[in-house]
């Protein structure tokens, strides 16, 4: 996280850097190394460059499974009490669980005048972090879930992701079974700049397009609901979410939209940016608990550039020109 702050006659940008306390799962001790190795990278260039920097632990869990990660850094931010010109959040290596909570919290703050958000996505599928396991549905802090109202036209908006799992989770949960009448859209990514990866996350999702994960999927579930949104543009999916809930205000007179951020870092952006600016949006998700390495993240001969894309950076609040 980049803090700008302005004064009269000069500007200091101040470097926070946010580091889990240990990972969970059977590449942890790789995973932390890689944190200690990336911080003396850090280290050296702000050494080189004169810049003020400061390093920071934070955990996800407490001792109970209680998601406090996005917490500790907000007491951090606030802690600090100051206004900045510019604030650039770095989401790439934060789960959503964290990610989400803290957009919330830095758009809704009066922090600073302008707030970039910056990431880096992984290159495509075949290297992407493995999830071991997944628990806590439900659970992105400050964010709503369905509400229980079941007469209500219930829409169903999930981005579908490089793992087939967390839906079919969400629906072996029976989750939505209490609304009387719903539809599903999913989201596809398309285009990509991979452009196999469109096909391979159908593929991967066959079930859900095919056969009845339910014993109704079939009958609210129609191959035309498909939305289709870029794979690195978070404007782009909030504008369809936006045309979406607009065209059935014109429908009905109340009716419930749920989202999922299954997806890249650039629609999970777009999926928290649409929660936050309509109206809290419900969100649906089940939080990683642990994930292994891909074999080329593994591997020391692997180069950089054949596991990390490109990196991006959006302004999402604040008037560029300031």
């Amino acid at each position: 996280m980049i803090l700008e702050s302005t004064h009269i006659q000069m500007r200091s940008i101040d470097f926070e850097i946010f580091k889990v306390k240990g990972h969970s799962g059977e590449d942890k001790v790789i995973m932390d190394e890689f944190i200690e190795t990336n911080e003396r990278e850090f280290e050296k260039i702000f050494e080189r460059n004169n810049t003020k920097f400061k390093s920071n632990f934070y955990r996800i869990f407490d001792d109970t499974k209680n998601l406090i990660g996005y917490d500790i850094i907000i007491q951090h931010l606030e802690k600090n009490g100051k206004n900045y010109k510019n604030i650039f959040f770095d989401i790439s290596s934060f789960p959503r669980s964290v990610f989400f909570p803290l957009i919330k919290y830095l758009y809704k703050e009066e922090l600073a005048e302008n707030l970039y958000i910056i990431w880096t996505e992984k290159k495509g599928l075949r290297n992407e972090i493995n999830v071991v396991n997944y628990t806590q549905i439900n659970k992105i802090p400050l964010f709503p879930r369905p509400p229980d109202f079941k007469d209500l036209p219930f829409f169903y908006l999930p981005v579908l992701g490089y793992d087939e799992r967390p839906i079919l989770k969400i629906f072996e949960d029976n989750i939505f079974d209490i609304y009387e009448y719903k539809q599903y859209y999913p989201i596809i990514t398309f285009p990509s700049e991979w452009p196999e990866e469109p096909d391979q996350i159908i593929l991967k999702h066959i079930n859900f397009f095919t056969e009845s994960i339910t014993d109704h999927l079939k009958d609210i579930f129609d191959i035309s609901n498909i939305i289709y949104v870029p794979s690195n543009n978070p404007f782009e999916l909030f504008l369809k979410i936006k045309n979406f809930k607009d065209n059935k205000n014109k429908i009905y007179e109340d009716f419930t939209i749920t989202l999922s951020p299954f997806g890249t870092k650039a629609q999970s952006l777009g999926v928290c940016l649409s929660s936050i600016l309509l109206n809290d949006l419900p969100i649906v998700y089940f939080n990683p608990e642990f994930y292994k390495l891909s074999e080329k993240e593994k591997d020391k001969n692997s180069d950089y550039s054949d596991v990390v894309g490109k990196t991006f950076i959006a302004l999402i609040k604040g008037d560029i020109y300031l």
